[in-house]
């Protein structure tokens, strides 16, 4: 089936604003693509389709609900999966190092010493300037 350029931008269009917004439109690129993929499989290694699981990913700071195709001899595991499960590594292992560097630091320094810090260096005060009446009156920006 072919769609012209206005017939897609208007399905895409209605997609994205209907409830799910744009996570239900990546949603259903995540799907499209794994479906392809295991279509290839199939083709690949004489293997037969065997219907979908439900897996939750999380890509973007979103968590997402998607239907995973899966084949008969189970041997067919998407691409797609592996990449977003080194996403969710990379991120577990970035929170624990945030997490061991706050505890680390929390020790020496309690919040209102880094807060004054910041309050006290000159690239973080703001300029004062004369007030928009005129009246040389100094307000801050």
């Amino acid at each position: 089936m072919e769609f012209t350029h206005e017939q897609m931008s208007e399905i895409i269009s209605s997609i994205t604003n209907g409830q799910e917004g744009l996570q239900g439109l990546v949603k259903m690129g995540m799907e499209s693509l794994m479906k392809s993929e295991r279509d290839i499989h199939n083709e690949q290694t004489n293997d037969v389709s065997n219907g979908f699981r439900d897996r939750r990913v999380c890509h973007n700071g979103k968590m997402f609900e998607i239907k995973v195709p899966r084949s008969r001899e189970n041997h067919f595991y998407p691409m797609l999966l592996g990449v977003l499960k080194d996403q969710e590594a990379e991120v577990q292992r970035l929170v624990c190092s945030l997490y061991v560097i706050e505890e680390i630091i929390s020790d020496i320094y309690t919040r209102a010493n880094v807060r004054n810090y910041f309050l006290n260096h000159k690239w973080t005060r703001r300029t004062p300037r004369i007030g928009k009446n005129g009246n040389g009156v100094i307000d801050e920006i």
